[in-house]
Order: C-alpha cells, then structure tokens, then sequence
C-alpha cells in the first residue's frame, strides 16, 4: 500500500487552525483567517481584492496550497488569491513552513498551506458517527456594508457509503467610506463599484474509505473599485472553477 504521511511526519511543524479558531470566521476567506498569523507574511489589495502570501521570506509563487494534495496554484501567474477560497468549505486549515514542505516540490521552499476535510464518519473531536448517520449544519451571517454569507452542510452515511455536501453564497457591497489624501482638501468619499458576490458547493462521496469522489465548483464576480486617483471605474473581474478528482 501507498501511504500519503508527507504533513503527519514527527517534528515536522504544522501550525493547525482548529475548529474554534475557524469558527470566528465562518462568513470569511482564507485572508481573513490567516491574516493574523505571524508565519504568514499577505499581500492584499483591499476588501475582495486579490490576496497572495508567502512563508518565510519566500514570495507567493514558492507557497503552494493543496487541497487534498492537489497544488491549487494558477498555471499562469502560478500564484493563488486566498480571497477566493471560503473557509467554511475547509474542515482542516494547515501551515507548514520551513524547508521540509519542500517535500511537496522544489517550488514550496517557503511552506505549504494544506486544506483538507475530515473523515465523513467522524466529528471534530475525531468521534465516530454511528452508521447510519446524518449531520446538518446552517451558518447564516450578516455584517456592515451589506456583507451576507448562507452556507449550508450535509452529511450523511450509511453501510459502507458516505457522503458530504456544502453550499455557500457569499455577497458584499464594500461601501465604506474613506479619506482621499490624494486631494487637496483630503475629503471624505464612498467607495464605490466594489461588490463581490461568490457562491458555489462541495461534494465528497466515498464508498469503503476507499474510493472517493471529490467535486468543487465556485464562482466568483467582483467589481474593480476605481482608485483614487480615479473618478469612476467599471472594470470586473469573473473567475469561475470547476475542480473534479477522484481517489482509488
């Protein structure tokens, strides 16, 4: 058998968000999570903005994150912006710096952010559902600058299939209000044409623990807010992903 141990070797150091630290941030992004860690070092370019990060000195393109061991980072700029990735999808949110997250690439010399879920069939706390089971879970949120996230999670098994679904929809209008020290009298504005609106879901099926079948699909609109130096800004930007494995 092939074992998959590169992030559960002993005196390897992983810095682990558990579910408590997870849980201030169910309507948040990877940034809002990670961004008062002092491993990391982000890069950000105001609210729903492109976010990149690095470990250690090392710059965005040398901090890969995985999901489930697969690399997520851009074919093109081969970088990732954490503002896309919700946290509430993610049962376990892991970093690992230092050199020996090189065993995931010569390109991960800084560190390693893993993002994983749990076994369908266990909770948080690493208890054992009793078979068959179900779990429901609802998180609704609601902040300033019109800011709401619904996200919904379904689990469920029974016999030797399990299953886990998420929903989610995140929406935000980012009409704060700010100083322009770009001009002369330093007046107060509003910012404007800065929505974001990002909805999607997750699936895993599994039968036996040995095959399972991952499903990831999002979509993400954002409207480019004029800087300001600008009067008016109608730029946008679309990203959409679709990631399907499957695991023998």
């Amino acid at each position: 058998d092939i074992i998959k141990a590169r992030m559960e070797r002993s005196g390897v150091r992983r810095d682990i968000c558990d579910s408590t630290i997870s849980r201030l941030y169910p309507a948040g992004t990877l940034t809002d999570l990670l961004g008062g860690s002092g491993t990391l070092n982000l890069k950000t370019y105001g609210a729903g903005g492109l976010s990149t990060m690095a470990i250690r000195g090392a710059n965005s393109m040398q901090t890969p994150v995985v999901w489930n061991g697969i690399n997520l980072q851009n074919v093109n700029n081969n970088t990732v912006d954490l503002s896309l990735l919700p946290v509430f999808l993610f049962d376990r949110i892991a970093v690992q710096p230092g050199s020996s997250s090189a065993a995931w690439g010569s390109g991960a010399i800084g560190g390693v952010v893993k993002l994983s879920s749990l076994p369908r069939d266990r909770t948080h706390t690493g208890n054992y559902f009793r078979n068959p089971y179900s779990n429901h879970k609802v998180v609704l949120e609601y902040g300033s600058f019109g800011a709401t996230m619904f996200g919904v999670k379904v689990a469920g098994g029974k016999g030797k299939w399990n299953y886990d679904l998420k929903l989610y929809r995140q929406f935000s209008l980012n009409n704060f209000w700010y100083t322009n020290t770009s001009t002369t009298d330093q007046r107060r504005e509003q910012l404007s044409h800065a929505t974001m609106l990002q909805h999607g879901f997750m699936t895993e099926v599994a039968y036996n623990d040995k095959f399972v079948l991952r499903v990831w699909v999002q979509e993400t609109n954002r409207e480019i807010p004029p800087t300001m130096l600008q009067s008016a800004n109608e730029a946008t930007q679309h990203d959409y992903a679709c990631r399907i494995v499957g695991e023998w």
